[in-house]
C-alpha cells in the first residue's frame, strides 16, 4: 500500500471511509471504484491513494480517453472566456509575449487567449498526438508539443495549467519545472476544481488531487512562487491562482489547517451517498431524469444504475442526442408526469430549479438536500 503524499511526500496517508462505490472518468464515463480517498496527516492534502489497481485503471482511462460525444466541439467555451475575462481584470499583461498552455486539450483556452491577446505567440502541450493539427491551426499558435512539458527547451512569459494539476502524480515537482521555464517576470496561471464547493469532483477517478483554495495557494508558495491573485469566484465551483516567480530563493510555507480538507471530504462523501439515496426514492415514485450531462450527472446516473430514464440539459447543442443510451431533453421536451433531480451542488441547483420551474411548472425539479436534511 502506498502511504506517500502526492504533495509533501510524507508517508502519512490516512483513508477516508465512504459508501460511494461508483466513480466517473474526467471524459464522463462511468467507472467502478478502484481505490481509496485519503488525506495526508502532515500537510492535510486530500487525494486518492496511488495503488497498483488505481494506476492500472488510470493507464486504461488515458489510453481510451475521448471527449464526450455531447461536447460542444472545438470552440472556446463560455467558461474559458469568463475565466480569462476575470484573469484580465486581476493582472496586466504586456501587449506581446509567449504563452505555453500545458494540457491544452482541443484548444479552448488557447482560442480564448488569442481573442483577448492577439499579439501573443502561443504554444500548446498535450499527451494526445492526435490534437496536433487542431492546435497548430489555431490563431497565434506557433507550435504543439506532445509528451512531458519538462522536455520543452524554451522560456515563456506565461504558463497556464487549466484542469491539469489534479491529474499529476507529482504536482510539486511539476510546479518547480514550470518555475524554471518562466521568464523572470513571467506569470503562472493555475486553475482547478474547488474541493470546498464541488462534492462531485471527488468521484472523478483520474483526479488524484483535490485542492481547497488555501491548499492551492500554499502549494504554489512552497514551489517558490509569489501569489498575485487568487479566487474561488472566477468560475463557479472552481479555484484559481495567478503567481509569478518569487525573488526569495528560500522555501516558504503558508500555515494551513491540516484537518480542514479531511472534514470537507468526509462531509461531501456523506452528501454524495445521501443524494444517491434521494434519487432512488424519487425513482420509486415516478420516471426520473437527471439534470446535467457532465461528470456530476453521469456519476449520479451511474450510481442509480437502471433507474434513470433521461437526461436534461439546457445546452441546445446537446439536446436531441443520447448519452449512456438515454435521451437528452431540453426543458420543453421533458415528458409529462416525470421528475428531475439536479446534479449540482445545492446552492447552484436552487438557482437552476427556480429558472427551470418558470418554464416547466408541471415538472418537479428536485434540489439535492443538504447533509443532515
Amino acid at each position: 500500500m502506498n502511504d506517500t503524499c502526492l504533495l509533501c511526500k510524507a508517508p502519512t496517508l490516512s483513508n477516508i471511509p465512504t459508501a460511494v462505490d461508483v466513480w466517473v472518468t474526467s471524459d464522463s464515463k462511468p467507472w467502478p471504484r478502484t481505490g481509496n480517498f485519503c488525506t495526508c496527516t502532515t500537510c492535510g492534502h486530500v487525494q486518492k491513494r496511488l495503488t497498483s489497481e488505481w494506476l492500472k485503471g488510470i493507464d486504461r482511462i488515458y489510453r481510451e480517453y475521448k471527449m464526450s460525444p455531447l461536447s460542444n466541439g472545438q470552440g472556446a467555451t463560455p467558461r474559458t472566456r469568463r475565466l480569462l475575462n476575470n484573469f484580465q481584470n486581476e493582472t496586466t499583461l504586456p501587449t506581446e509575449g509567449r504563452l505555453l498552455d500545458i494540457g491544452c486539450g482541443n484548444g479552448a483556452f488557447l482560442r480564448s487567449f488569442a481573442t483577448l491577446f492577439p499579439d501573443w505567440t502561443l504554444q500548446g502541450c498535450d499527451q494526445k498526438e492526435s490534437r496536433k493539427d487542431i492546435i497548430e491551426s489555431l490563431l497565434g499558435v506557433e507550435n504543439f508539443h506532445c509528451g512531458p512539458f519538462e522536455d520543452i527547451d524554451k522560456q515563456f512569459d506565461m504558463i497556464s495549467m487549466v484542469y491539469v494539476i489534479e491529474h499529476l502524480f507529482d504536482p510539486m515537482q511539476a510546479m518547480l519545472a514550470v518555475r524554471a521555464m518562466l521568464s523572470p517576470e513571467g506569470l503562472f496561471f493555475i486553475h482547478t476544481s474547488d474541493l470546498t464547493e464541488n462534492p462531485f469532483d471527488l468521484p472523478v477517478v483520474d483526479h488524484c488531487s483535490h485542492f481547497t483554495l488555501e491548499g492551492l495557494e500554499a502549494a504554489v508558495t512552497k514551489a517558490r512562487f509569489e501569489v498575485l491573485a487568487s479566487s474561488s469566484t472566477w468560475c463557479p465551483k472552481e479555484i484559481g491562482v495567478i503567481a509569478r516567480v518569487s525573488k526569495n530563493l528560500k522555501d516558504e510555507n503558508i500555515p494551513v489547517d491540516i484537518s480542514k480538507g479531511k472534514y470537507i471530504a468526509k462531509a461531501h462523501l456523506t452528501w454524495l451517498a445521501a443524494i444517491r439515496s434521494q434519487g432512488l426514492a424519487l425513482a420509486d415514485e415516478s420516471p426520473l431524469g437527471v439534470f446535467g450531462t457532465s461528470n456530476a450527472g453521469v456519476w449520479l446516473t451511474a450510481s442509480m444504475r437502471e433507474l434513470v430514464s433521461f437526461f436534461v440539459d439546457d445546452d441546445e447543442k446537446k439536446q436531441g442526442k443520447s448519452y449512456l443510451d438515454l435521451p437528452v431533453y431540453g426543458l420543453d421536451a421533458i415528458p409529462e408526469k416525470t421528475s428531475v433531480l439536479l446534479a449540482f451542488p445545492t446552492t447552484i441547483a436552487q438557482t437552476i430549479a427556480k429558472c427551470s420551474s418558470r418554464k416547466r411548472p408541471d415538472i418537479h425539479f428536485h434540489i439535492p438536500k443538504h447533509t443532515g436534511e
